[in-house]
Parts: structure tokens; C-alpha cells; sequence
């Protein structure tokens, strides 16, 4: 959990404090990076990244980002939450965690400038989902999507495996 932990941080810089307790849940903030975590959650289902919109707990946060990330509504979260046991059961070593810190942050560097890119009066989560889509209008998340997809093709599911 400690590798998962050190490879989202040099992305991010956001993880939660909470999680540097020995869990197999990720908390990340989301905010700093200019999306909410449920934009977060959205586009990283477009490429076909499975996580949970996550308020963030007061005071979990290191106090550099803490202003960024104040949770006043479920509605509009501070982060997302990303489980590893889904990653470790298919097999994910420190380099797929690593590739998979990769995707996610790209995948959010593109929904913080399709969030840019909305006029003033088009800020609502529905508006955004409607610029986004199923991310096919935007060329960074159609790769994305193929490299996730080649990615997870080499590490079938457990169940799967004949």
C-alpha cells in the first residue's frame, strides 16, 4: 500500500492523510487539480477506470491544499476514492500502479480543461457531462481508453482465467 501511496503523491501531491494508514483505499483530491471529484469520477469512467466520487474529511489533507479541498456538499466532493484490491487481484505490480497513477492523472488534466473552456453561466456538473460526453469528442480520452484497454487485456480476472 505504501508504493500505491508514494506513486499517487508524486502525481498529485493530494492524498489524503487518512490514507497513510495501512488501508487498501486511496483518497485523492481532486480539487487542486481544477475538477471535483464527481468530474473526476465521470471522465475516468470514459476510459473505463472504475472509482467513487469521495468527500474528504476535514483535516485530512496537508495543509498546502487543505483551502482547495473544503467538502460543504456530498454533491460536489473534494476527490475520488480508488480501491487496489481490484488492481491486485489481476496481478498490477509497482509498474502498472504506476501507469495506472498516469492515466488518472491525465484523464483529469483533460476534464479540468474541458471545464475551463465552459462560459461562466454553463458551470453545472450537466453541463459538463454534456461537453464530455462518452469522451469520444476528445482525442487525449479516446487514447487514454486504448492504452487502460490494452493495459487491463494482459491481466485477465481471476475468474476469467480458464
Amino acid at each position: 500500500m505504501v508504493t500505491i501511496l508514494r506513486l499517487v503523491e508524486q502525481v498529485t501531491n493530494t492524498v489524503s492523510e487518512v490514507d497513510k494508514l495501512d488501508s487498501h483505499m486511496v483518497l485523492l483530491a481532486t480539487k487542486p487539480k481544477g475538477v471535483d471529484g464527481a468530474r473526476a469520477e465521470r471522465v475516468l469512467e470514459t476510459i473505463n477506470i472504475a472509482c467513487n466520487k469521495n468527500t474528504l474529511p476535514s483535516g485530512t489533507i496537508a495543509q498546502d491544499h487543505a483551502a482547495d479541498v473544503v467538502d460543504t456538499s456530498a454533491l460536489n466532493p473534494g476527490g475520488i476514492r480508488v480501491g487496489a484490491p481490484a488492481m491486485t487481484t489481476r496481478g498490477f505490480k509497482e509498474p502498472e500502479f504506476a501507469t495506472i497513477v498516469d492515466f488518472i492523472d491525465r484523464a483529469i488534466k483533460v476534464a479540468a480543461a474541458v471545464q475551463k473552456s465552459l462560459p461562466k453561466e454553463a458551470n453545472k456538473l450537466k453541463d459538463w457531462k454534456a461537453a464530455i460526453g462518452d469522451g469520444s469528442g476528445y482525442p487525449d480520452l479516446v487514447q487514454l481508453k486504448k492504452e487502460v484497454t490494452e493495459l487491463s487485456g494482459g491481466y485477465p480476472l481471476p475468474a476469467l482465467i480458464e
